[in-house]
């Protein structure tokens, strides 16, 4: 397609060269600078992945063609004088016999068998090419060694965004300046400034899904040849073997394969592929039905694990499940928290607790118990042998941020406690007199002699059931936690829509150090005005499918439009995959803990693509270079501003925990 231009427009590329010869510059001068500020280990994960290059990849080089290598940097200092010391040791050695392997003195020693671990595995390229200068450089105190690894690794950031800039060129080449705007965005960006410049496998990752697009974007404007394929298959090697998160590498190259397809073959693969999609996953990822909705096993301590409750079909006093709680599989018991609209609504007034009970004889239990962020009341009950319904009414604090019903398990026996038809409902109602449900899910009923009322918990009874993956893990994603999570979307519907797109949308633009945000919200208004524009635009631009009448300022060819097509499904199954990983927990207070921004960030390349191919349709094109020159400007002057004024500042931050000094949102 390059080939076709006419003279003055490739004089036009040529003018914008030196343009993206000053933004690398940019970005090196950018990287080197965070390199030096950033201290050790304030990079997201960089400790243990820089343990893993030094002492697991860089030693299997070295041992590889018979060169003697360090377990830490210093051969002049004893063990435990090193940063790292044997601590950082265990925790990449999962057993004493890992140990010895790593050892340069055993005589088992052999790191190579680590590297190549399955544990490992799948990070070993990022290893291998961050740990290939410390093997070159053995003996090397540890502030310059992690260094070298974080040089590699701004040189991968390099290699994007030249990889950036040659594919937007080539996909879009009769606008000139969409070019140098995707590589403004891939060079300075924050959140992926702030990675590019630590020893960080996410660097490795973004690194490998740009590379796989810029060779799937070639295969649009040429024919595919023998090295084409090959380049391919060797791109997604690394996707396999760099990250996880670059998995979601191989959806993509097979939907920008299947394009190349005559369209008479096209539908029929499409569908062809649908079929044995399905039919793939009912073999690898069977499903049960066996999990009690909206019950979750009640976690003690710091402990995150995302567990179900258990149902059983024996006892049963209404319908036929009941809830089966043993302190062998839940020692703290089971919960369910209740809808924020919900608290709102309950925060002032007085609640009734209660549920039918089956203890042994002598057990006893907190129950009925009841926790608010103010705090909590329960009861103490002893069993009889049978059923007994127990009930309380107290009064929801009127500054209640969360309220949880918990189901303890017995104390001091192993026998369990089975509850049924679980109650919650605002007024009071009489304690010795039980309720009687108008059908077996137990949502509502009448309770003596104070009439009618509305069950507030969601499946007192235990006869709603939930799916259950066996598979625990695909591609590196978790399968039941966002599957239940998504399924108790009375209580978590305002993470996902509310905290989740804030905290993805704050971080992708400022953060660092993998949790912290850079940029107070005022501060990223305009950042959200122009994605909202750009959005804006990209629909309007995209909609020339449908409405080819439509008269834009730049106007993109048919095959320019089914490319930027594929590059919104190539962003979306990239943010689908960080937007499932998010941790969203229905079984605790705080229902959103995390979302890791930087597993998004391999979709920079298609994104950056969209960003700029949205703003240019509302824009006339005298403008646009004038708008990216202010592009490049707004973002370095973010990236030196979070340097400068928020980074530093928590380096240096004598409070404990040291985001305790962070002046931003949280």
């Amino acid at each position: 397609m390059l080939a076709n231009l006419q003279p003055a427009a490739r004089r036009r590329y040529a003018r914008l060269n030196p343009a993206l010869a000053l933004l690398l510059l940019a970005q090196v001068a950018l990287g080197m600078l965070r390199i030096q500020i950033v201290p050790l280990g304030f990079n997201v994960d960089e400790i243990i992945h820089f343990a893993h290059a030094k002492l697991v990849a860089a030693a299997c080089l070295r041992d590889s063609v018979g060169l003697s290598w360090s377990l830490h940097w210093n051969d002049s200092e004893p063990r435990n004088n090193s940063p790292l010391g044997e601590d950082v040791t265990a925790w990449i050695a999962f057993s004493d016999q890992e140990l010895q392997k790593i050892d340069p003195d055993g005589l088992d020693s052999a790191p190579c068998d680590l590297l190549y671990d399955n544990r490992r595995l799948t990070n070993s390229a990022y290893y291998l090419w961050a740990g290939l200068p410390m093997a070159l450089i053995n003996n090397l105190s540890d502030s310059a060694t992690i260094n070298l690894g974080r040089i590699a690794t701004l040189i991968l950031g390099l290699a994007s965004t030249v990889f950036a800039y040659g594919t937007a060129r080539r996909l879009f080449p009769r606008t000139t300046a969409l070019p140098i705007g995707v590589a403004t965005l891939m060079a300075l960006n924050q959140h992926l400034g702030d990675i590019t410049t630590g020893v960080n496998t996410d660097a490795g990752a973004v690194f490998a899904i740009t590379l796989l697009l810029t060779l799937l974007a070639a295969t649009r404007a040429r024919k595919m040849t023998a090295g084409t394929w090959v380049a391919i298959f060797a791109a997604l090697l690394l996707c396999l073997f760099v990250k996880s998160t670059a998995w979601i590498g191989l959806p993509i190259a097979a939907l920008w394969l299947v394009i190349r397809i005559p369209v008479m073959f096209r539908r029929l693969s499409l569908i062809c592929t649908f079929i044995a999609s399905i039919a793939l996953a009912g073999v690898l990822l069977p499903v049960r039905w066996d999990v009690p909705a909206h019950w979750f096993v009640q976690e003690s301590g710091e402990k995150v694990r995302f567990v179900p409750a258990t149902a059983r079909q024996e006892y049963a006093r209404i319908g036929t499940n009941a809830l089966h709680v043993d302190s062998r599989h839940a020692i703290s018991g089971l919960v369910q928290y209740l809808p924020e609209t919900t608290v709102a609504k309950l925060r002032g007034k007085t609640i009734t607790i209660g549920a039918w009970v089956h203890l042994p004889i002598g057990a006893e239990i907190d129950f009925p118990n009841f926790s608010t962020s103010s705090g909590g009341t329960s009861n103490t009950t002893t069993g009889n042998g049978g059923w007994k319904f127990h009930a309380m009414s107290v009064e929801v604090p009127s500054q209640a941020s969360y309220l949880s019903v918990r189901l303890p398990a017995p104390k001091e026996t192993d026998k369990p406690a089975i509850y049924d038809g679980v109650v919650l409902t605002s007024g009071e109602y009489a304690h010795d007199v039980p309720p009687s449900f108008d059908s077996m899910d137990a949502r509502t009923g009448i309770w003596g002699t104070d009439g009618a009322f509305t069950n507030l918990i969601r499946n007192g009874s235990a006869e709603s059931m939930w799916p259950r993956v066996e598979v625990k893990n695909i591609f590196g994603l978790t399968t039941n936690r966002p599957l239940w999570s998504l399924l108790s979307w009375q209580r978590t519907s305002g993470a996902w829509l509310r905290d989740l797109p804030g905290w993805l949308f704050t971080m992708y633009w400022s953060g660092f150090g993998g949790t912290q945000p850079g940029l107070s919200r005022w501060q990223l208004w305009p950042l959200f005005g122009l994605t909202l524009l750009a959005g804006f635009g990209m629909l309007r631009g995209l909609h020339i499918l449908l409405l080819p009448t439509w008269q834009l300022r730049v106007r993109f060819s048919t095959e320019e439009l089914h490319t930027a097509w594929l590059l919104v499904a190539s962003t979306c199954l990239i943010w689908l995959m960080v937007i499932l990983r998010a941790d969203i927990y229905p079984h605790r207070a705080l229902m959103f803990a995390f979302a890791g921004t930087r597993y998004g960030l391999t979709a920079m390349l298609p994104g950056s693509i969209l960003f700029t191919f949205g703003w240019m349709h509302l824009l006339p094109a005298r403008f646009h270079r004038t708008a990216v020159a202010g592009l490049v400007l707004l973002l370095f002057i973010i990236s030196v501003h979070i340097l400068i004024r928020v980074q530093i500042p928590v380096y240096e931050c004598p409070l404990t925990p040291a985001n305790l000094c962070l002046n931003t949102i949280r």
